[in-house]
Formats: structure tokens, sequence, C-alpha cells
């Protein structure tokens, strides 16, 4: 059974256009999942969800000091109802 899943697909331009796109919608949609705003707060080094200029997961204001808080692609680690989830 597993030779003829390999040998299905031996050259990359026989994938159809159907399942080229269905491939990419789903990169696309693993994509959505995995590209969460956070924030972080420099003088603790904790990274929200949320984003500079605005409320984080559980609630800071960011907009207070905002020189204290930075964009980043970073994983979050407050472990905060809001955050976590």
């Amino acid at each position: 059974m597993n030779t003829y899943l390999f040998s299905k697909i031996t050259n990359p331009l026989q994938i159809s256009v159907r399942d080229s796109f269905l491939m990419g919608l789903g990169l696309y949609i693993i994509n959505l999942k995995l590209n969460i705003m956070a924030v972080k707060h420099t003088p603790t080094n904790e990274v929200h969800s949320g984003t500079k200029g605005g409320k984080t997961g559980c609630g800071f204001n960011t907009t207070e000091n905002p020189n204290h808080w930075i964009n980043t692609s970073e994983r979050i680690t407050c472990d905060k109802n809001g955050c976590k989830n």
C-alpha cells in the first residue's frame, strides 16, 4: 500500500491544480494559527498576547508606559487567562 502512495506522485508536476490549491490552503490556515500577535514587556521580559497600543490578553494596558512594550513574534510566556488561552 505504501508503494502505491509513493509511486502515485513520483513527479511533483503530477500534482493536480486542486491538490496544490488544497495544500496551499492548508498551509495558509496553519500560518494563520501560528501568527498570533504578541507584545513583550521589556522590564520583565514576559511575552503577552496582544499588540502595543492596546490591551494584552490578560488585561494590561500597553498605552501606559509605552516605552516598556514592544511588538514581537516570540512565543507567549504569560500564564494568565487571556494570554495562555
